[in-house]
């Protein structure tokens, strides 16, 4: 297979954070070994848009993979979203399922759930939030995130993608990685807005209402 470079972008919040780091080390493991990294530390707290798209911005890899900090990765993760993408060469992304561990909110305490298990139908996703941001992007003809969407910001960018590609991306329909279900940007009642709210944002955005 050919190994273009792949830009890892990680936002992180608080340097000291020792869960942060589960991202950064399973993806430096993976077995596919042309790949980069910016950890974009959210200093100023404008949110995870604001430090994806600066590290997209910095990147010169083929391909760009955003990570949660708190993911862990399976090793062939990176082989497999390359492989999938590199297959289908009108696609602009891969995406894969996802184990989000239960930390008492909204999923009990210590159950594993399987998320994102695709393939989807541009149906499924103009309805709802379907596939993670961890997915792999063609760096060519990237629309960066919408800094001004406060909440749900991975749907906004993948209807703008459909909106533009007609398509969705190429899915790997196995889970690639595990992260905490936590309180955070898609968990927990502390957001900056609702989450119906924010649906109808996204909604009116796309004409969808």
């Amino acid at each position: 297979m050919a190994y273009g470079l792949v830009s890892i972008i990680i936002p992180k919040a608080c340097p000291e954070d020792k869960d942060m780091t589960l991202a950064e080390v399973s993806l430096a493991a993976q077995d596919y070994p042309t790949k980069e990294f910016f950890v974009e530390l959210d200093e100023k707290h404008e949110g995870a848009p604001v430090a994806r798209n600066r590290g997209w911005k910095k990147a010169s890899g083929e391909f760009l993979l955003f990570s949660d900090c708190d993911c862990l990765w399976q090793p062939t993760a990176l082989s497999k979203l390359v492989a999938a993408l590199r297959s289908d060469p009108l696609a602009s992304y891969a995406y894969c399922a996802m184990e989000a561990v239960g930390c008492g909110y909204l999923i009990d305490k210590g159950v594993v759930r399987t998320l994102c298990m695709g393939p989807f139908t541009p149906e499924d996703v103009l309805k709802s939030s379907k596939i993670s941001t961890m997915s792999l992007f063609r760096a060519a003809g990237f629309p960066g995130f919408d800094e001004s969407i406060k909440r749900l910001q991975d749907w906004d960018l993948y209807l703008t993608l459909l909106e533009r590609d007609k398509r969705l991306g190429v899915c790997v329909p196995e889970v690639l990685f595990r992260t905490a279900a936590r309180v955070g940007i898609t968990y927990g009642p502390k957001q900056p807005i609702s989450c119906e709210a924010a649906y109808e944002i996204i909604q009116r955005k796309h004409g969808l209402l």
